[in-house]
């Protein structure tokens, strides 16, 4: 059982907030306030996705793309940060590094169908 004041329980309040079916303000506002709350001093990878989610659904896409490189940095072999980098770039239409991404997740995985789309 987990305490609704915990970090995960925040940061899993954040996600599903995130994942709902209204992508209102209110709610991204919510979402971000559970996740940040949930990051306090703290580097949690699923925290830092959530993050980078709410920064893609605000289009702010240089500073999710600080993110997911700090995600990265402390977990290379994470291939989910890596797919969300690929889109990031995408959003900001890099072609030439949305490609040089979906090359180094096939690298990893050569079965990765996000890679696999843009290849």
């Amino acid at each position: 059982k987990i305490s609704n004041g915990s970090k995960e329980a925040l940061i899993l309040k954040g996600w599903i907030e995130l994942a709902g079916k209204s992508s209102k303000i209110g709610n991204l506002k919510k979402a971000i306030g559970y996740l940040e709350g949930g990051l306090q001093n703290s580097k949690d990878v699923f925290g830092l996705m959530g993050k980078v989610y709410y920064l893609l659904k605000k289009q702010n896409f240089l500073v999710g793309l600080e993110t997911v490189n700090q995600i990265i940095a402390t977990n290379p072999t994470f291939l989910p940060a890596l797919v969300l980098k690929m889109k990031l770039f995408l959003a900001q239409n890099n072609w030439d590094q949305t490609l040089e991404t979906a090359k180094r997740i096939m690298l990893k995985d050569e079965t990765n169908v996000d890679a696999l789309l843009f290849l």
